[in-house]
C-alpha cells in the first residue's frame, strides 16, 4: 500500500518525515536561487507541492493541480519542470511560481523521464512509454531530435555535466546516446 508521506533520510536515519494530502509520486530536490536552501519538489498525482523541512510548516507552496498525474520532475536555474500522463512539459518560474511555458504532445505516448539540458537552456529530454528520447525546446515547444530504441525504455539517465544518455530497453538492450544541443544555447 502506498503512503500518503515522503521521508527523507541523512544517511540511514530518517531525518524527518512529511505527510501530503495525496500520494507522492516523484520528488526531487531544488534550489531556489534567491534563497540558496534546498527544497523539496514533489509531485503528488496531478499537483506539484513544495517543501522545506527544516520549516515548522514545511509546505510552502502548492501549484495548481492538472488533470492528469505527474510522473518526473527535473529542475535548472530558475525553472522546475514536470512532465507525466498529459504528455505536456510544464515549466514554472521559481522566482513568482508561475507556469511559464507548456511543451505540448511532446511524445506520442505518456511520459515517464525527464532531464534538462546541461548546456542548452531552455531544452529538455523526454522519453515515455514507447521506445523514443525526445529532444525538445520547453519554451518554443519545438522538437530538435528523436533518439529511437529498439523498445521500451525500463531505465534512462542522463550525465550531469553533458547531454549524454545511458538506458536500458526492455529487449535487455544497453544504449549510450549523446545530443548536440550546443547550436540550440
Amino acid at each position: 500500500m502506498f503512503d500518503k508521506r515522503f521521508t527523507l533520510y541523512n544517511g540511514d536515519k530518517v531525518n524527518r518525515s512529511l505527510c501530503t494530502p495525496n500520494h507522492p509520486i516523484t520528488a526531487r530536490f531544488i534550489t531556489i536561487p534567491s534563497s540558496n536552501d534546498p527544497v523539496v519538489a514533489v509531485a503528488e498525482y496531478n499537483q506539484i507541492t513544495i517543501w522545506d523541512p527544516k520549516s515548522k510548516n514545511p509546505c510552502i507552496k502548492r501549484l495548481p493541480a492538472h488533470s492528469q498525474p505527474f510522473y518526473a520532475l527535473d529542475s535548472k536555474d530558475n525553472f522546475l519542470c514536470a512532465v507525466g500522463a498529459a504528455r505536456s512539459v510544464y515549466s514554472y518560474d521559481f522566482r513568482n511560481w508561475f507556469l511559464s511555458s507548456t511543451w505540448s504532445n511532446c511524445s506520442k505516448f505518456e511520459v515517464t523521464s525527464l532531464h534538462l539540458s546541461t548546456v542548452a537552456p531552455n531544452v529538455c529530454f523526454v522519453a515515455g512509454l514507447d521506445s523514443t528520447i525526445h529532444c525538445g525546446n520547453t519554451k518554443t515547444g519545438v522538437r530538435h531530435a528523436s533518439l529511437l530504441g529498439d523498445s521500451r525504455w525500463v531505465g534512462l539517465d542522463k550525465f550531469k555535466e553533458e547531454d549524454s544518455f545511458v538506458g536500458l530497453t526492455e529487449n535487455g538492450n544497453f544504449y549510450y546516446g549523446e545530443f548536440d544541443t550546443k547550436h540550440l544555447k
